[in-house]
C-alpha cells in the first residue's frame, strides 16, 4: 500500500489521468445503465392447492404434497418445487425457469394441470386440485381515505362508497389496469354442489368458475364424482346492496358415445361475513327490534335503549298500551343477563322478549264483562 501511494505522490500527471479516466467511464456507465420507473420481475409459479380436510400436516405432507411433487417433478421447465402441508389443506409451488417464454409457461401449466388430475392415489375425502397461475402485482400508487372520527355503521359505510368511488374513477384512467379498495372487509362464500348422471367412471370434465359480484370465488374441475356434498370456498370483499352469483361451466372433455353424461346441481350457497367482525349492514328482522341499530356503550345508555324497545315491541305483542311497571321489569331482565359471563345487550333483549311471548298476557287476550 505504501509503495502505491508514494507512486501516485511521485507521478501526479499520472494520477490525475487515472482518476479523469476512471470518472468519465463511470459518467458513462452510468448513463447507458438500463433504468425502470417499476422494474417488471418475470417469476412465474405454478400454485397446486388441495383441501383435505381433518387431516393432520404429516397426513397431508403423505398423502397430497409428496404426490404431487412426484408428479411434477419430470416436467421440462420447472425450477424448483417448495410444498407447504398445513393441517386440512396441503399447498405445492413450482417455479419455473426464468428464461421460459410465454408460450412455454402455459404449455407447462398444461401439463401440470394434466398430470396432477390424473394422479390415481390421492385420498379418497381430498378435495379436486386445484391449479393456478401465481401473477405477481406490484403497487404503484396508494390512496388514503381518511373520514370523520366516527366509528358508527354509518360512517364506515360512507367512507368505504367515497373509496369505491375513487376507485371507480381511476379506473376510467387509460394508463391505469387494475385497482383495487383495501380494508373492505371480506366475506367467505361456500358453495355446496354435487355431480350426478352416471352411475359409473366417465370422462366427461368441465371447468367450473364461481364469481360474486363481479369477483371470482374460486374454480373447479369437474368430473366423475360420488360425493353427496362437495365444497368449494373462496373469500371476496363484497360491496352494498344487491349481489349476483355466476356459476359458469366450460367443458373440457366429452363423454364417450356409451359413456353417461353427467350434469352439476347446486345444493346451497353460504355467505358468511365481515369477517373482520364489524357489521356494516343488518337484516331486516334485526332492525325491527334493534330500531336504531347497535346498542349504546353506557349503562344508562343501554338502559334508555331497552326502555326504547321494550316500549315498542311489548305493546304491540300484548296489543295494549303498558304500564311502567312492566317496562321496568323488562329493562331490569336486560341489564342482568347483559352482564352475565359471555352475555350481551342482544341476548338481554332477547330473554326479555322470551319473558314476554310465555306471558299469558300475550297468549290470551283478556275481556272484561261488565258486571
Amino acid at each position: 500500500m505504501k509503495s502505491v501511494v508514494r507512486w501516485a505522490v511521485d507521478n501526479g500527471p499520472a494520477t490525475n489521468t487515472l482518476v479523469l479516466a476512471i470518472l468519465i467511464l463511470g459518467t458513462w456507465c452510468g448513463l447507458s445503465l438500463q433504468r425502470e420507473f417499476w422494474p417488471y420481475s418475470n417469476l412465474d409459479v405454478v400454485q397446486v392447492s388441495v383441501e383435505y380436510r381433518g387431516a393432520s400436516p404429516e397426513e397431508v405432507e403423505d398423502g397430497i404434497c409428496q404426490r404431487v411433487e412426484e408428479a411434477v417433478r419430470s416436467i421440462n421447465g420447472v425450477y424448483r418445487i417448495t410444498s407447504v402441508a398445513r393441517e386440512g389443506s396441503g399447498m405445492v409451488m413450482v417455479e419455473l425457469n426464468p428464461d421460459v417464454s410465454e408460450a412455454d409457461v402455459q404449455e407447462i401449466l398444461g401439463e401440470i394441470r394434466s398430470r396432477v388430475d390424473n394422479i390415481p392415489s390421492l385420498p379418497a375425502l381430498a378435495e379436486k386440485p386445484v391449479v393456478q397461475r401465481e401473477q405477481p402485482r406490484t403497487t404503484a400508487l396508494s390512496i388514503g381515505v381518511i373520514g370523520p372520527d366516527d366509528d358508527s355503521v354509518q360512517g364506515n359505510l360512507a367512507i368505504r362508497d367515497l373509496a369505491e368511488k375513487i376507485r371507480d374513477e381511476v379506473l376510467l384512467e387509460d394508463e391505469i389496469s387494475q385497482a383495487e379498495v383495501v380494508g373492505v372487509p371480506d366475506y367467505q362464500i361456500d358453495v355446496e354442489y354435487s355431480i350426478h348422471g352416471a352411475t359409473e367412471a366417465t370422462t366427461d370434465e368441465a371447468q367450473m368458475e364461481v364469481t360474486a359480484g363481479g369477483q371470482k370465488v374460486g374454480e373447479a374441475t369437474l368430473g366423475w364424482d360420488q360425493r353427496r356434498v362437495i365444497k368449494l370456498t373462496g373469500k371476496v370483499a363484497l360491496k352494498k346492496g344487491k349481489q349476483g352469483f355466476l356459476v359458469q361451466l366450460t367443458p373440457k372433455r366429452r363423454p364417450l358415445p356409451a359413456e353417461e353424461e353427467l350434469f352439476l346441481k347446486i345444493q346451497r350457497i353460504i355467505v358468511q361475513g365481515p369477517l373482520g367482525g364489524e357489521q356494516k349492514e343488518f337484516a331486516k328482522g334485526y332492525r325491527m327490534i334493534f330500531v336504531d341499530g347497535p346498542a349504546p356503550e353506557t349503562e344508562s345508555g343501554k338502559d334508555q335503549y331497552a326502555r326504547k324497545i321494550m316500549r315498542s315491541f311489548v305493546s304491540r305483542a300484548f296489543r295494549r298500551p303498558l304500564d311502567d311497571q312492566t317496562i321496568n321489569r323488562l329493562v331490569a331482565i336486560v341489564r342482568e343477563v347483559s352482564k352475565e359471563p359471555g352475555k350481551t345487550f342482544q341476548d338481554g333483549i332477547k330473554q326479555a322478549i322470551a319473558t314476554c311471548l310465555a306471558s299469558p298476557r300475550f297468549l290470551f287476550r283478556a275481556e272484561i264483562q261488565p258486571e
